[in-house]
């Protein structure tokens, strides 16, 4: 990650007198004093080997901390009442470019070795055995790849599934460094895909991975569940597995706001507000002489901090320990947390705050602070 002016053109520098051998040393002893204190002289690799990576990489108390870490990161866009998915199932249907892909480790994986990687048709398999699984392709993840002749075969195993279990996305290649995209929808035919795989079977939970904010406003319409796994990495398959059959009740929350159309970007949640400022009463509402979109509201589809889970929770009695804040003083804030349900479940508490009078320009929204809380049935916190 740098120039490569110093390697090829250093030398002939020196040679020419426009930079001296004197600060070349010193800069020189700089980086081998420190390699020197770091012992990287006595051991280069410090510890590392061929063979200690054989050994470690794979094994099992590093892939549970990859699985938990794809568990708690997915996050629970949707869910109309069919997840999680019974484990009687017996036939699912499972559909999309993700559905037996194992370039699910993200862009910056580097060296990582896509094979190792669980896909989501192996992770179903892990679980359920005894399921019969029909996987189908139906159509690819790249954005200039119309082709929809996987179609009919897609929609004759979504008819004939109990469930089916849509895999959709971006390539991972698509995100990282350099790949920025105009058009922020799922690429390709996926949505029309995801149509007609609907259409012919309700049961339908979709899921997403990608390493962005899509546009995710007509799958929103369609799907009655989405699951957003970003690239989850080497355990990814059986993370999904975990969540959709309920062994993992989802707990994650959006670290960046999902745009309806992509001309509202940029959008975040803590911005400055405007000076003809629209309520969220009338979001849906174009209002002439106020800061609106003609054709869409102003709120994101999912918004900065959002994430449902399998579990009700309910907020009931904050107090605060003064009403008035001056510059130097504090306000502790307390509250009970409910989960009024049969799911035993995570919930992440985020307190906002909005300054309503300052001398200057606040954000709508701030987060000021948020902790995870872990809620067994009908059971209570205070904090």
């Amino acid at each position: 990650m740098c120039s490569n002016g110093y390697a090829n053109h250093l030398k002939e520098l020196i040679d020419e007198g426009v930079f001296n051998e004197e600060r070349l040393d010193e800069a020189v002893l700089k980086v081998l004093e420190l390699k020197n204190k770091l012992g990287l002289f006595e051991d280069p690799y410090h510890g590392a080997s061929i063979e200690r990576e054989a050994a470690e990489c794979l094994r099992s108390e590093n892939l549970k901390v990859a699985r938990a870490a794809a568990n708690e990161s997915a996050v629970l866009l949707k869910n109309d009442g069919i997840l999680p998915l019974s484990k009687d199932i017996k036939k699912i249907a499972l559909i999309g470019p993700y559905a037996d892909n194992h370039h699910i480790q993200g862009q910056w994986s580097c060296q990582g070795r896509s094979c190792e990687t669980i896909t989501v048709k192996q992770g179903i398999e892990n679980l359920l055995p005894n399921v019969e699984v029909n996987c189908v392709i139906g159509c690819s993840n790249e954005y200039a790849d119309l082709d929809k002749n996987g179609f009919a075969e897609a929609i004759f195993a979504a008819r004939n599934a109990d469930a089916v279990i849509l895999c959709l996305g971006e390539p991972q290649n698509y995100t990282g460094e350099g790949n920025s995209r105009a058009d922020l929808d799922l690429p390709g035919v996926q949505n029309e895909l995801a149509e007609r795989v609907i259409e012919a079977n309700a049961n339908t939970v979709a899921v997403i991975f990608a390493g962005r904010p899509l546009v995710l406003t007509k799958l929103h319409n369609l799907a009655p569940a989405i699951l957003d796994m970003w690239f989850p990495g080497n355990e990814g398959g059986n993370s999904v597995a975990d969540l959709i059959f309920g062994n993992i009740n989802p707990s994650g929350k959006l670290s960046m706001s999902f745009p309806k159309a992509v001309g509202q970007c940029p959008i975040y949640y803590n911005r400055l507000n405007t000076g003809r400022p629209k309520s969220i009463e009338n979001d849906d509402k174009h209002i002439i002489y106020q800061s609106n979109y003609v054709d869409c509201g102003n709120l994101p589809l999912y918004s900065f901090g959002y994430g449902l889970s399998y579990s009700e929770f309910v907020y009931e009695n904050m107090e605060l320990s003064k009403n008035e804040l001056s510059k130097d003083d504090k306000i502790k804030v307390r509250i009970t947390i409910l989960n009024d349900s049969k799911f035993k479940g995570k919930e992440v508490v985020m307190l906002y705050m909005h300054d309503l009078v300052a001398s200057t320009a606040r954000p709508i929204q701030q987060l000021i602070a948020f902790k995870k809380v872990d809620l067994n049935r009908k059971k209570e916190y205070r904090i």
